[in-house]
This record gives structure tokens, C-alpha cells and sequence, in this order.
């Protein structure tokens, strides 16, 4: 992207800003990829200076006034930084939007309070979220209830059934989401069991969008046009509504949802919404059973009025699973293609680069040749590229997960055991668990979990564990325990198949 020195550039209202520990933290809202950056104030004083009147000559001439003991070829590197960031591949939305003209409005952040704001912080605050642990949570995930109507066969929730005696009251939601607010906490995803199943769905979402959330709900039930207006009515045209479809014709819906007449049910819910004026969503797993019916599904939802269409191969669950519904590699390569090819056609944003995620196929001696022969030409910072641009974990980090019982894990799709929960918010804050000696455990345990394992003896453990984050998920997956590498470590044993 080139973006001349004439161009009027503007931040974009799909971004946020929050600061702690004098960063300044910009995050986008995804309900699959949360995406965050902690830029220190030059960047900041740099973004916040791009309102849409000013053009890149403009900012970077104020950026030398504001900053004038940074040479100018810093100002520079830092105005291509931001620009750079704002076509991140991993969130399409750009940060900076620029055109040849003045934009007509402004964002929301007034750079004098953001930049006094970035000044109250402790070096330890600092240190800890330039390591990327946030001083409080920048998104909640939220299961008000474990019930739902279909029975997929590619369904991750462990669906135990809570006792009834030991759900939260809705009030008790209420106050966590006010103590959310408060923390400046505006990202959240409901998920479950199916959200509309929740018996005080409407008061639970109509108090989200009364304190500014952005959220999504994830659905599988039917939404009548009341219903719809009745979301409509609370505001929820400001969020996104997101219905779970596989597939066009009924009989093979059936087979993915355990459900008769899904399929109709499901356009039917759609329409509903986007006639009462909603923001709609799909989501699609794709598995052998379906896979032929990708473009035509995709063709129809464009047509329905469906904004974003993401479309997902299957994975392997911890519940439920056959090896029978991966997608095979001529299957992966038919759905992208052929969604690569009628993409530009369609009104809807299309997400889909499906692809095997399997570590069943090499040795391990295989491996860890690779990685010593790796390790010759690399210092210890600089691990293969692959291993080195994985994904963050976010549990403990930037996210928590609170299940209806308020029993709070840091992944949805972990086991809601005690080994694996970091608290309750039945009767703790959202501080008192977030601070907690037992959340940290969580997300880095201590290197004598790991015996006999190649963590152990690994010069990278701490740099895993505190930097990283490694996905406890994938090891629980794979070999059955937490207290062991990931499978995507290029020194981790033989995996198997996740995806």
C-alpha cells in the first residue's frame, strides 16, 4: 500500500483504544480473531493526530514539533509502522482509512487525555503488558447457559448440564457486566450451549449494548420476525447476529445438526432478522458430508442479505469426534478455490482459507533433527519462522471465559474441571480472578509440571510460557495432558490430526 504525503488520513471507527501501564492498547472486534497491539505515545500521538483533516505531510510535521528529540527518520519509519499496520492480513478491517479529500467526521479520542491518560503507570505495570498481559480483561467470552437445541456432530461444548441450583441469576450478569464496564472492558462473545436459549437473553443483551459493548451472538435457533423486532427494538441492530448453517438442502443439514428441517429453519431465521434490520452473520463447517454444497450455501446467504460469511473446515472436538469428518486435501483445495472464484461476485465479506492442521505425519526424530539443524544458524530468540508466528494465547492474558455456574477457564473449549478453573464469579470479581495466584498457574505452570517431557530441559520454556502463552488446548488434545508441548513445537513428540 502507498499512500502519498497529499492523502487525508482518518482512524478508523472499527478500532478502539484503551490504556494501561502507559500503552496505549488498539483492538479491532472479530469474534474468531482478537487482534491487539500495545503501541507506546509517539505511535499513539501518531494515530490520534489522523482525524481526518490532516494529511500524512501534516501529522508527520506535528509528530516532529511534539517529539522534537526523535530524529526525522524515526518520525518517518513510525508513520510507515502505522501505516503498515493498517493492512494487517489477519483483520481486513484497515486501522487508517485515507482519502484525496477531507473525511467528513472525526474519531472518537481526544489525543490531549489519551497521552495524560498513558502518563499514570508503575515500571512493573509497564513491563507486564509490553510482555503482553493485560492489567485487566479486554474480552470476555460469555456462556449465560450450557442448553441447545441441536445436537452437531462437530459440536466442542461439553454440554455436562449444570445444576440448575448453581446457575448465575441474571442479576448477578448484570453486576458482572457493570464491573466489566467499569475496567473498560468493550469486547465479549456469547457462545454455550446456544445463547438464545437462555431463558433472559433479551435483558442480558439489552444490558450489554446499554454499556457499549461489541458483541456477537451465535445461534442455532429459530428466530421468528417477533423475536427479530424484538432484538431490533433493544438495540441489537448495533451488534452482530450470527446464525450456524452447513448446508442448503434439509436432509443434509439434518445429518450435521441432528435436527429435521434445520436447513429452512435457519433461511427462515435469517431472513427475519435481516428484514428487521440486523446484522447477520454465518457460520459454516464444512466436512465431507457437505463440502459439495459450499458454493451454492455461500450464493444463497449473499442473496438473503448475510454481511460475513465464514467458512471453517471441521475440527477435532474433545467430546465428540471422527476422524471421518476431516476434510480431505482435495476437498480443502475444491472449497477454496472455488469460493476464490465467485468471492468478487458476492456483497458479503467471504472468510475462508481452510487447511490442515495435522502433526501426525513426522517423526519424532524427524523433528528434532529439523530443529537442531534449525538451531545451528539461530540464536535462541529467533525460533523457525512458523513456531515463531503462532498465535498468542489469549486465556489469562486478554480473555477469560465464565460459564453459567460464573465458574471462570481460560478456553472455552477446555474441560470445566477444577483442575482447569481459574475461579468464580458467583463470588469473586473479575479482579480477584484475574489477579489470582491460580490463574497464572493456569496459563504458565511451572516447569516441574513438566517432567519427563522436552519442556523440561527446553531453553525456551520461560519464553513459551510468559511471552507466548502455549496452547494448553492443542497439548490436552493431543497427548492428553496440559503439562506437555504443544504439537505445533518443533520439538514436540508425533501429534495427530487437529484439523
Amino acid at each position: 500500500m502507498i499512500i502519498t504525503e497529499d492523502k487525508y488520513l482518518c482512524f478508523s471507527d472499527s478500532w478502539r483504544l484503551r490504556v494501561e501501564g502507559g500503552h496505549a492498547i488498539l483492538f479491532s472486534y472479530d469474534p474468531e480473531v482478537l487482534v491487539w497491539h500495545p503501541l507506546p505515545k509517539e505511535m499513539t500521538a501518531g494515530l490520534l493526530l489522523m482525524d481526518g483533516k490532516k494529511t500524512v505531510n501534516e501529522v508527520k510535521q506535528i509528530l516532529l514539533f511534539l517529539f522534537d528529540d526523535l530524529p526525522e527518520e524515526h518520525i518517518k519509519e513510525l508513520m510507515e509502522s502505522l501505516l503498515t499496520l493498517s493492512s494487517n492480513e489477519q483483520n481486513p478491517n484497515h486501522i487508517v482509512g485515507y482519502s484525496d479529500i477531507p473525511f467528513s467526521k472525526t474519531h472518537r479520542y481526544k489525543l490531549e487525555a489519551v497521552l495524560k491518560q498513558m502518563q499514570n503507570f508503575t515500571q512493573e505495570e509497564y513491563d507486564k503488558v509490553e510482555s503482553g498481559l493485560l492489567l485487566s480483561p479486554l474480552n470476555l467470552t460469555i456462556i449465560p447457559t450450557d442448553k441447545c437445541f441441536t445436537d452437531c456432530i462437530y459440536c466442542y461444548s461439553q454440554r455436562k448440564g449444570a445444576n440448575p441450583e448453581d446457575i448465575l441469576p441474571v442479576e448477578r450478569w448484570f453486576e458482572i457486566i457493570d464491573e466489566a464496564s467499569e475496567l473498560g472492558i468493550e469486547l465479549a462473545v456469547l457462545t454455550g450451549g446456544d445463547p438464545m436459549a437462555y431463558p433472559h437473553i433479551i435483558p442480558l443483551l439489552e444490558k450489554l449494548l446499554s454499556k457499549g459493548f461489541l458483541f456477537v451472538v451465535p445461534s442455532k435457533s429459530y428466530i421468528s420476525s417477533e423475536l427479530a423486532k424484538a432484538m431490533a427494538d433493544i438495540g441489537m441492530k448495533n451488534a452482530w447476529n450470527q446464525v450456524s448453517i452447513d448446508a442448503i438442502s434439509d436432509n443434509i443439514a439434518e445429518k450435521m445438526v441432528g435436527v429435521k428441517n434445520y436447513a429452512k429453519s435457519a433461511f427462515e431465521s435469517i431472513q427475519n432478522m435481516t428484514n428487521a434490520g440486523l446484522n447477520v452473520r454465518a457460520n459454516c463447517v464444512m466436512t465431507p458430508i457437505n463440502f459439495s454444497e459450499t458454493v451454492e450455501l455461500v450464493r444463497k446467504l449473499d442473496k438473503l442479505g448475510v454481511k460475513k460469511i465464514s467458512i471453517a473446515g471441521y475440527g477435532r472436538s474433545y467430546y465428540r469426534h471422527n476422524d471421518n469428518l476431516f476434510l480431505s486435501d482435495e476437498q480443502m483445495e475444491q472449497i477454496n478455490n472455488s469460493i476464490a472464484l465467485i468471492k468478487n461476485q458476492l456483497s458479503a465479506e467471504i472468510s475462508c482459507n481452510i487447511s490442515r492442521r495435522d502433526y501426525s505425519n513426522a517423526s519424532v526424530e524427524k523433528r528434532t533433527e529439523e530443529w537442531e539443524e534449525r538451531a545451528k544458524c539461530a540464536s535462541v530468540e529467533k525460533r523457525t519462522e512458523e513456531w515463531e508466528e503462532r498465535a498468542k494465547c489469549s486465556g489469562g492474558r486478554s480473555s477469560m471465559v465464565i460459564t453459567p455456574t460464573g465458574k471462570v477457564t481460560l478456553c472455552e473449549q477446555m474441560p470445566c474441571e477444577d483442575e482447569f478453573v481459574a475461579g468464580n464469579l458467583s463470588h469473586q470479581s473479575i479482579m480477584e480472578v484475574w489477579n489470582s495466584h491460580r490463574i497464572k498457574l493456569l496459563m504458565a505452570p511451572p516447569i516441574e509440571k513438566f517432567k519427563g517431557t522436552v519442556c523440561e530441559k527446553c531453553e525456551e520454556f520461560d519464553i513459551c510460557m510468559n511471552n507466548y502463552g502455549y496452547c494448553f488446548r492443542d497439548a490436552l488434545f493431543t497427548y492428553n495432558t496440559v503439562y506437555s508441548p504443544p504439537p505445533n513445537c518443533p520439538k514436540a513428540p508425533m501429534g495427530i490430526r487437529l484439523q
